[in-house]
């Protein structure tokens, strides 16, 4: 793993924004529970931390060559760093919709960016992937080019990956989750054996129980 990997891990450690803990498990909107809670909404309040991250996502799009292309934050949490990154780059940017609305032009790529062309798409964090993936195909439907989906937490699940690959969408994430617990440990937040418990959880989020 990269250095930027681990920097931006020890970041959204440092914020508050990443919580791991082993022993008092979090619930998702999905139902299931687990022991890592990414909020990367907390970056917002934090301008020297939130500038560097800026910093990375455009240093990323440079290096894929795609800093000509208008950026789109998929809603809602997307839509700020979409912003900011289109700023450093001064290229238009939108941001798409969970789904299209269901009044007026029923849009789900806002923003007046030219249908046809290849767009940039932002999210914040990359779990099980399914809201990323059905965005990206609405904007397809619409007649966007997307081919690459750049996050800040890609949690590396094997079923997001399986579900990327099927669609043809190459992630690009500034961290993981490996570097987080690789992190973590550097900073004495958790132990080898919650490490153990981590992986555990990662190689099988549907089915985890806590021990």
């Amino acid at each position: 793993m990269s250095d930027s990997n681990l920097e931006v891990a020890e970041i959204l450690l440092g914020i508050g924004a990443l919580s791991l803990s082993t022993t008092k498990l979090f619930t998702y909107a999905s139902g299931l529970q687990g022991p890592i809670y990414c909020d990367n909404r907390l970056l917002l309040s934090h301008p020297k931390e939130r500038k560097r991250v800026i910093e990375l996502f455009v240093e990323k799009i440079k290096i894929e060559k795609l800093e000509k292309k208008a950026v789109t934050g998929i809603a809602t949490a997307g839509i700020p760093h979409a912003a900011w990154i289109a700023d450093q780059l001064n290229v238009p940017m939108g941001y798409i919709r969970g789904k299209s609305k269901e009044h007026g032009k029923q849009l789900v790529v806002e923003g007046g960016l030219k249908v046809g062309s290849e767009i940039i798409v932002v999210e914040d964090l990359v779990n099980q992937g399914k809201s990323s993936v059905q965005a990206i195909l609405s904007a397809r439907e619409e007649g966007y080019v997307i081919n690459n989906l750049f996050c800040i937490v890609d949690y590396f699940m094997p079923s997001a990956q399986n579900l990327m690959k099927t669609h043809q969408i190459k992630v690009i994430s500034l961290t993981n989750f490996h570097a987080i617990t690789d992190k973590a440990i550097r900073l004495n937040l958790v132990s080898e054996s919650d490490k153990k418990e981590l992986l555990r959880w990662h190689e099988n989020p549907q089915g985890y129980k806590k021990l």
